[in-house]
C-alpha cells in the first residue's frame, strides 16, 4: 500500500519491541516512521517541574507516555498535513485497516471542527457518523480510554498541545478533551487496531519504571480542580460555547447508543 503519514513511538532502548514493530509494518506494506519516546524515569525533577503541572499525580511512566504523543504533536504541526496517524510500538494493525485507512484518512481531511479518531471500539455511548464500507462505520462517541492507535487533525494537536503544557492528565483523556471542547472524539466499530499481548506488558515508556505510590483521592481532587481551571480559561464568549456543549453533550447521553452497529 502507500505510505501514509504516520508516527509510531517506540524507546530507544526497547530493541524487541521496535525490531516487532518496524518488522509488523514492513509486512503490511508501510515503511515505518519511528518517533524516540520520552523516559518518563530519566527527566530530573527540574525538568519534571518545568514540563508537568504539580497536581497532576501522573507516575513517571505516564508522564513519559504522554510527552511522546505530544512531542509527536509538535512535529505533526511543523509539517503541511491535515491529519497524522499515531501509534505506540505494542500496536498491531488489521487487514481491514490497510483496507480502509484511505477511506479513514478521507473521513478526517474532511472534518473541520478539531477531532480525534480512535481506530478501535469504545464502550463509551455512540452515534453513526460515517459509512466507511458495508459493515465498517466511523462513530460519534463520548469518551475513549487508550492510545495505541489514533487519528488527530490539526486543529485537535494544537489546541491538547496547548490544554496539556504543562502537562494535567494522561494523554488518553479523550473525555475530558471532548468536554472541554478541545476535540470532538470519535471511533470504528471495528478494531482497527489491537495491542500484542506480550509485548504490551514489557513497556519500558509505561511499566519500566519504579513502583510509585499515587493518593488516588488527591488525584481526583486535583483533576477536578485542573479541568475547572481549564474551563475558566475560556473568555465570556467561549464560556458560553462551553456551557452550550455541557447541554449538547447531555443531549447525546440520551439518544446515543440507539443505532443498531
Amino acid at each position: 500500500m502507500d505510505n501514509f503519514y504516520h508516527y509510531i513511538i517506540s524507546a530507544a532502548a526497547a530493541k524487541e519491541r521496535r525490531e516487532a514493530v518496524v518488522k509488523h509494518f514492513r509486512q503490511q506494506g508501510i515503511q515505518p516512521h519511528l518517533m524516540d519516546a520520552i523516559m518518563g524515569i530519566d527527566l530530573s525533577e527540574e525538568i519534571k517541574q518545568k514540563l508537568v503541572d504539580s497536581r497532576a499525580c501522573l507516575k513517571p511512566g505516564a508522564i513519559g507516555c504522554a510527552l511522546s504523543h505530544l512531542k509527536v504533536f509538535k512535529e505533526f504541526l511543523k509539517s503541511q498535513e491535515a491529519t497524522v496517524c499515531v501509534f505506540e510500538d505494542d500496536v498491531r494493525l488489521t487487514p481491514d485497516f490497510i483496507y480502509e485507512i484511505p477511506k479513514i484518512r478521507k473521513f478526517m481531511g474532511g472534518v473541520n471542527t478539531p477531532a480525534v479518531l480512535v481506530l478501535y471500539k469504545t464502550n463509551s455511548k455512540i452515534k453513526s457518523a460515517y459509512n466507511l464500507s458495508n459493515k465498517r462505520s466511523v462513530l460519534r462517541t463520548l469518551g475513549a480510554s487508550a492510545s495505541h492507535g489514533y487519528v488527530i487533525n490539526r486543529k485537535a494537536a494544537a489546541n491538547i498541545l496547548e490544554a496539556q503544557t504543562p502537562l494535567k492528565f494522561e494523554i488518553d483523556a479523550w473525555e475530558i478533551y471532548d468536554k472541554l471542547g478541545l476535540a470532538d472524539i470519535y471511533c470504528t466499530n471495528f478494531d482497527y487496531v489491537f495491542l500484542d499481548k506480550v509485548l504490551s506488558t514489557k513497556s519500558l515508556i509505561e511499566n519500566g519504571t519504579p513502583v510509585e505510590y499515587i493518593d488516588f483521592l488527591a488525584k481526583r481532587v486535583n483533576r477536578k480542580i485542573l479541568f475547572q481551571e481549564m474551563a475558566a480559561r475560556h473568555g465570556p464568549v467561549g464560556k458560553v460555547k462551553l456551557q452550550l456543549r455541557r447541554v449538547q453533550r447531555h443531549l447525546r447521553e440520551l439518544y446515543y447508543d440507539k443505532d443498531e452497529i
